[in-house]
């Protein structure tokens, strides 16, 4: 072979390993990608079981409980800070 012919061959298999390379690069994200969206996927999943397995009942008494607690807590706040420093002592 000629000098030429080895120069276009070493160039050829120096351009294929570096298109390998982004190859495996390119992949690899892939493969990362995909180990993330099976992630999420698991996790997804698992809130909508949560939000399917839900006693609604359960949580608006919970809600109306808590509302209610707030509301008593709200105007007794409310009456303190109607009254005065006199009315206090």
């Amino acid at each position: 072979m000629t000098n030429g012919a080895l120069l276009n061959l070493d160039q050829a298999l120096e351009h294929v390993s570096h298109v390998r390379s982004r190859v495996g690069l390119r992949l690899s994200v892939l493969d990362d990608q995909e180990e993330t969206n099976e992630k999420l996927k698991l996790e997804v999943s698992q809130v909508l079981s949560r939000a399917q397995d839900v006693d609604f009942a359960a949580v608006i008494s919970e809600h109306e409980a808590q509302a209610f607690g707030l509301e008593g807590a709200q105007r007794g706040y409310a009456r303190i800070q109607s009254q005065s420093l006199f009315e206090l002592i």
